[in-house]
């Protein structure tokens, strides 16, 4: 980083003079460097699911990367996963909360844009750091089959199949050619299973949800 740059890697609340913040763009670069999730959305559910590269004697058939928030909605993370636990647990209460003032299901695109406009919050006050996770959210609703990203800029999207951590590029291209969102998800997940094994030839996936209609 240049010197006259410097000042602006140290603020989170101010702009470099060519239109960034560093704090923020190092978040996503810890996101960028975790282990792989994904999640994949078909005709009559939503699959996701975690790599996970368990220690020596660590109880492995627990996944730390895959959260419910509740009955219909789950969340996969990469990055500093202390951080998701914190965004997991504030979405927990607004669905809750949800429930207990509509009577019904939070959608899951509200989620998503609760969640990133918390994050949104944590990149433009003195004091504090961004989140250095981003999330998958999948669930079904009244809607149909979700799937929403969120990042540490407070950003959300959604998508038919999306995955985040390393690989993503080389990922996310094979999937573009093979991706059909009208397909049964036992089919759907064979299909991008088999594509991110050729594609990223590992197989540490682990810890897989599904929610379905």
């Amino acid at each position: 980083m240049l010197p006259a740059a410097a000042g602006y890697d140290r603020a989170i609340t101010v702009f470099s003079p060519d239109g960034r913040l560093y704090q923020v763009e190092y978040a996503i670069e810890t996101v960028r460097r975790g282990t792989l999730a994904v999640g994949i959305k078909s005709k009559d559910g939503v699959v996701i699911a975690v790599e996970e590269k368990a220690r020596k004697l660590q109880v492995s058939d627990v996944t730390q990367k895959i959260f419910q928030i509740d009955d219909h909605i789950g969340v996969a993370a990469a990055g500093y996963i202390p951080d998701a636990r914190t965004q997991v647990d504030h979405a927990r209460f607004f669905a809750q909360s949800n429930r207990l003032i509509y009577d019904e299901p939070v959608d899951v695109e509200g989620v998503a844009k609760n969640l990133a406009d918390m994050a949104q919050q944590f990149t433009q006050y003195a004091g504090v750091r961004p989140y250095g996770v981003a999330l998958i959210l999948a669930g079904v609703d009244k809607n149909g089959a979700s799937l929403y990203q969120t990042d540490p800029s407070g950003t959300y999207i959604g998508y038919d199949a999306v995955a985040i951590g390393m690989e993503v590029i080389r990922l996310m291209n094979s999937w573009k050619k093979i991706t059909t969102p009208t397909l049964a998800w036992k089919k759907q997940v064979a299909l991008l299973w088999n594509q991110y094994i050729s594609s990223v030839k590992r197989k540490l996936v682990q810890g897989i949800s599904k929610w379905h209609r």
